[in-house]
Formats: C-alpha cells, sequence, structure tokens
C-alpha cells in the first residue's frame, strides 16, 4: 500500500520500523502564509501542484513549471548509478506573478468586512477597492472565506469570487448611469426642480415609494436624497434606448475584462424586450443584474473623469531568476461621459456624503464622493421580492479632486439594520479613514475654511531622512537630492535637531533647517517616533529598540499597518508604542516552485 503526500507523522513511523520494500522521497507542495487572505483571487492547487481554483489556475500554465528527466542504473543491491549516457533533462522552476493587491488595503477590507457583518447580522458581503486612474485591483474579498492551505474543510461555495461571479440588483448606487445620461443629455440642470409626488407614485398599476414623503427637490438634491420618484420621473423624458445605451457604456451587461476566471456578464435586456414597467424600475436599480467588479468600474469611471478603464490584477510576471519579463499598463476602454458631466456628478456624490443618504461614510478632513444603494432580494420560488432580505451597499471615492482609491462594500441580508447608509456606509468609513491614516498613504490635502491646497508628493515620494547627532558634512551626504532646500541655522558642527521632521515629505518651497548650536543643549528625554508601517513585526520591534521605547503588538505578527502613536510624534524615552499587523507576510506576490 502507498500513498502519496501522506501526513508526516505516519511516514516517521513507517520508515522506523524498517518495513521492507518501503521507500520514500522528498515532494514540495504550496504553503501560503497568509491562509485566508485574498483567498478567492489567488486560489489553491490539488495535491500535484495543479491550479484548481483562482489565478493558480487561470495562470497553471505560468506557474507550474517542468518536470526534469534523468535515468540511472540500478544493480541488484537497489543501488543507482548514474550514467553520462543516458537522458538527462534538468527541471525549471515556472514563473512568478505580482498581483496589484496592496497587503494594507487588503487586510484593512478584509476586517472590515467582517466587522461588518457581524454587526449587521448579515449572511454574507463583499468589498472591493480599486486605482481609478490605472485600473489597478488594492483589495477583493468575499465573506465567508477559506483557509488556502486547508480547503477541503470548508464548503466548496466559499471558493467562489463573489466579486467577479455573483449577480444581485444594486437598487440606488445604480443611478449614476440614469443621472449622467440625464447631464450628458442636457435634460435636466442641477438646480432645476422635480415634484417627489408626495413620496408615492403610481405607475401602470404598480406603486413605487421614497423612503420619505418628498415634494419638490432639485435635481441634485434628488440624487443626494436618493429619491426614486424623482429618478425616474428624469428617466420618462430621458427614454429606453438612451438610458439602455449609458448603461452599456458603463459596462454593464459586459464583463469588465479584468482578466479573472469566472468572471459572469450580469443581465441588462435590450430594450425591445422591456415592459412598460422596465424603463421607471431599471433607472433606479431594479430588473438589472450586475457584478461588484461592474459597479466599481462604473464609479471609477466617474472618478477618472469620464474614462473607463479595464480593470486589472496582474501588475507583472517575472521569470525563474526574478527577473520582470511582462508587465501590464494601464488600458483605458472609452470615455462614457465628457468631464464637465463627471465633475457635475461628483459634486452630486460629494452632496451624498456630506448631507444626504451617505452621511455615514463621512471621514473629517476628507472630501468624499459615495452613494448609497438598499435593494429588495428577488424570490427564489416565486416572482417578486422579499420583504425581509435586502443588498445593503455603498460605493464612493476619495480624496475627490484626485482620486486615488474607489472602494465598494456590499452586504447580503442583513438582519440588525437595513439601508446602505446604515450598513455598508459605516464600513466604507472606516476603511477610507484607515487607509488614509498610513503615512505613506495620506492625501497630501490640507484644508482651511471649506478650501484646500494640494501639495505633490516630491521626489517620487521620498521622505525626509534622519540626519540628528550627525555631523553636518555626513547630514549632507545623506541630502543628496535635497541640497537645494536645506538651511544650517547656528555654527556647531553637530546636527542636534531638524525641521521637518524625519519621515515627512517636504512641501513645495520648504526649507529643511538643520539646528547646529556651537554650545551644549540640554538633551530632551524625548524621541521622535518612527514610521513603522509597512515594515516587517521584526524590523518594527528593531527600529522601537533603537529609539529606547517599549512595544506591544496589538494583533497578527506580519506587516505593521496601523500604529499608535502615529509617526512623527515626540513621547518620553521607555513609552510603549502600539503596532498592529496583518496575519501573515507579503501576498501581493505569487512564487510558484512547483
Amino acid at each position: 500500500m502507498a500513498k502519496k503526500k501522506g501526513r508526516k507523522k505516519v511516514g516517521d513511523k513507517i520508515w522506523e520500523n524498517k518495513m521492507k520494500g518501503v521507500t520514500r522521497t522528498s515532494d514540495y507542495s504550496r504553503f501560503y502564509s497568509y491562509s485566508n487572505t485574498a483567498c478567492q483571487v489567488i486560489g489553491f492547487t490539488d495535491i500535484d501542484n495543479n491550479g484548481l481554483t483562482g489565478i493558480e489556475k487561470q495562470y497553471n500554465d505560468i506557474l507550474y513549471g517542468k518536470d526534469g528527466k534523468t535515468i540511472h542504473k540500478i544493480d541488484a543491491m537497489g543501488r543507482m548509478f548514474p550514467d553520462p549516457g543516458y537522458l538527462y533533462k534538468p527541471s525549471q522552476n515556472g514563473s512568478s506573478l505580482i498581483l496589484t493587491l496592496d497587503l494594507i488595503c487588503q487586510t484593512i477590507a478584509e476586517e472590515e468586512l467582517k466587522r461588518a457583518i457581524y454587526e449587521s447580522k448579515a449572511k454574507s458581503g463583499m468589498v472591493v477597492i480599486m486605482n481609478p486612474k490605472g485600473g489597478g485591483i488594492l483589495a477583493m474579498a468575499s465573506l465567508p472565506d477559506f483557509n488556502l492551505n486547508s480547503p477541503l474543510k470548508s464548503d466548496a461555495y466559499n471558493y467562489k469570487n463573489r466579486v467577479i461571479s455573483d449577480t444581485f440588483e444594486p437598487g440606488s448606487t445604480f443611478k449614476i448611469v440614469t443621472t449622467s445620461a440625464i447631464l450628458e443629455e442636457n435634460i435636466k440642470r442641477p438646480t432645476d426642480t422635480i415634484f417627489c409626488e408626495n413620496g408615492i407614485i403610481k405607475i401602470y398599476n404598480h406603486t413605487i415609494k421614497d423612503v420619505k414623503h418628498f415634494k419638490n427637490l432639485t435635481f441634485q438634491e434628488v440624487i443626494e436624497k436618493s429619491s426614486n420618484i424623482g429618478t425616474l420621473k428624469c428617466a420618462m423624458l430621458l427614454g429606453k434606448r438612451k438610458l439602455y445605451s449609458y448603461a452599456r457604456d458603463f459596462g454593464f451587461g459586459n464583463e469588465t475584462g479584468s482578466g479573472l476566471i469566472g468572471e459572469t456578464r450580469g443581465k441588462l435586456k435590450n430594450p425591445a424586450l422591456w415592459s412598460n414597467l422596465s424603463l421607471p424600475e431599471i433607472a433606479i436599480g431594479q430588473e438589472v443584474a450586475i457584478t461588484a467588479i461592474q459597479l466599481i468600474n462604473a464609479y471609477a469611471a466617474i472618478a477618472n473623469n469620464g474614462i473607463l478603464m479595464k480593470p486589472r490584477i496582474i501588475k507583472a510576471t517575472m521569470n525563474n531568476k526574478d527577473k520582470v519579463i511582462k508587465e501590464t499598463t494601464p488600458e483605458k476602454i472609452r470615455r462614457v461621459i465628457s468631464e464637465e458631466t463627471a465633475n457635475t456628478l461628483k459634486s452630486f456624490l460629494v452632496g451624498a456624503v456630506e448631507k444626504g443618504t451617505g452621511i455615514n461614510a463621512k471621514v473629517n478632513g476628507i472630501k468624499i464622493a459615495g452613494k448609497t444603494g438598499t435593494a429588495q432580494k428577488p424570490l427564489s420560488n416565486k416572482p417578486g421580492y422579499s420583504r425581509t432580505d435586502v443588498i445593503s451597499s455603498f460605493v464612493g471615492f476619495w480624496p475627490v479632486d484626485n482620486p486615488d482609491f474607489v472602494c465598494l462594500i456590499v452586504i447580503d441580508s442583513p438582519r440588525n439594520g437595513h439601508y446602505g447608509g446604515t450598513v455598508a456606509a459605516p464600513a466604507f468609513r472606516n476603511i477610507a479613514q484607515r487607509i488614509s491614516n498610513i503615512p505613506s498613504r495620506k492625501s497630501k490635502i490640507v484644508w482651511k475654511n471649506n478650501q484646500h491646497t494640494k501639495y505633490k508628493k516630491p521626489f517620487n515620494g521620498i521622505r525626509i531622512p534622519d540626519v540628528r547627532n550627525l555631523t553636518i558634512d555626513n547630514a549632507k551626504k545623506k541630502f543628496k537630492i535635497f541640497k537645494n532646500y536645506i538651511e544650517i541655522s547656528g555654527n556647531g558642527s553637530i546636527v542636534f535637531n531638524q525641521k521637518p521632521s524625519p519621515g515627512e515629505y517636504l512641501k513645495d518651497s520648504e526649507k529643511i533647517i538643520l539646528m547646529c548650536p556651537d554650545k551644549p543643549i540640554k538633551v530632551e528625554n524625548k524621541v521622535i517616533i518612527p514610521n513603522l508601517v509597512g515594515l516587517s513585526l521584526r524590523k518594527a520591534i528593531n527600529n522601537i529598540h533603537q529609539k529606547k521605547l517599549k512595544f506591544k503588538v496589538t494583533y497578527g505578527n506580519g506587516i505593521v499597518v496601523e500604529q499608535s502613536p502615529a509617526p512623527g510624534k515626540k513621547i518620553k524615552i521607555g513609552s510603549v508604542c502600539y503596532i498592529r499587523c496583518s496575519d501573515n507576510r507579503n501576498i501581493s506576490r505569487i512564487l510558484a516552485y512547483k
């Protein structure tokens, strides 16, 4: 009896008993350092290391490599002898893939999705984060999930990447299509007044309601307050052909081109098949089935000034010598709406967060644009909609003037809470706040009396180095790229302090002041907290010890994703620095040595 890849303890026991005719050989198998993280995206392999799901399956030919082959002579004692005259073919390691996924964004997204599902007592949920300019997917997750190292212990349904495969009716988040079309076709202006029928209207004996009994609203207020009646009344002026055309241009009813295996097209019927109710229903996000990847990509087009990009998950391919042999580049699909229309729509979505249904997504100091969605789920066994089960969602982007992130949260069948504004918007807020608080990701925007000044990260994002306690000559060596910004204060030879603090970015026209007093100065019993985010736990601890500080790990053992106190703050020597880590090590790269 033989078994491949049996348990090591069992194999060792058999080997210790020296059973005749039994041999053992070494073999390799995939080990996933991050277990559950991004599990549906990455996928897993079978016992022979062939990809079964996700990227493992889709790119199996690239990752797998080639088996080697050799022939040996064996004598009567079972000993093997190599012979140069026989065939020898060396094995080749597979190539590697570098993903666009960002470990910190992925970790934050999964943690906040878990929290939202737990607090709302929901059935499941999805989250996805994108960069709107390049289409790179920074985070993608579905819950419930599974452990990549023991997938057979989980329900096979959890293997699905539901962000790209599962369809749902979006509800009010789909109103951006209707609104874009109305603005682009000059049917309504933002200040035009619409009578919203006191919150109830009958169309072909079908009753449609608003959550509140609105009377007269401007077109902008219709979107901010998410009035179904105001939206569908405008859509009736637009017509079904144009609504369908704009929906298709935004990417609904088609695959996005993400390249991920298992992506579905959703369902957007041809206008020839629409009933009398289809136009008002589709205008408010019903009678249409979409995927999460389609929805976030549509909002990314608005964030990108009206240009729809192709989502991408693969950043580059490396050969078995770790040399990049192929890189993917951002790919424009089409311009959907004009830049002017996109800017007007952005102002609508900012209003939805600042004073409308999305107010729970608001983050102080960050200008966010977004939209809530609440859609009744269709009944599975008969026509009609459930009275209790809904899809609650929120999708938005930030910072509005130059967006770096688009994020979508979808919560399925919440029991504690109902609307997207109360169930999904708080999760979005937490994600946006946590990502924006990462020092290397902070948007350089300073708010002053509702006005803002934007600063670019100079020198490709290189931070100011720490030159304290160095001689002036050695400090200048570290400041090569900043040489035109240095100003010496004092006549001493040693740098006592510097301004701005180490780790900060240099703002436009700002000088770096090196304080070099010629007389000794009483040393302050305080140190400046270093930036630890993005470092391994071991390296972070070393940096903390160098500053003569103590530390406490509040979660995880991998890459540091949050720290307290914040970098740059002064604290007393011996104080405690709290650090929060991801579960394991870097997932942005899948190395294949099969």
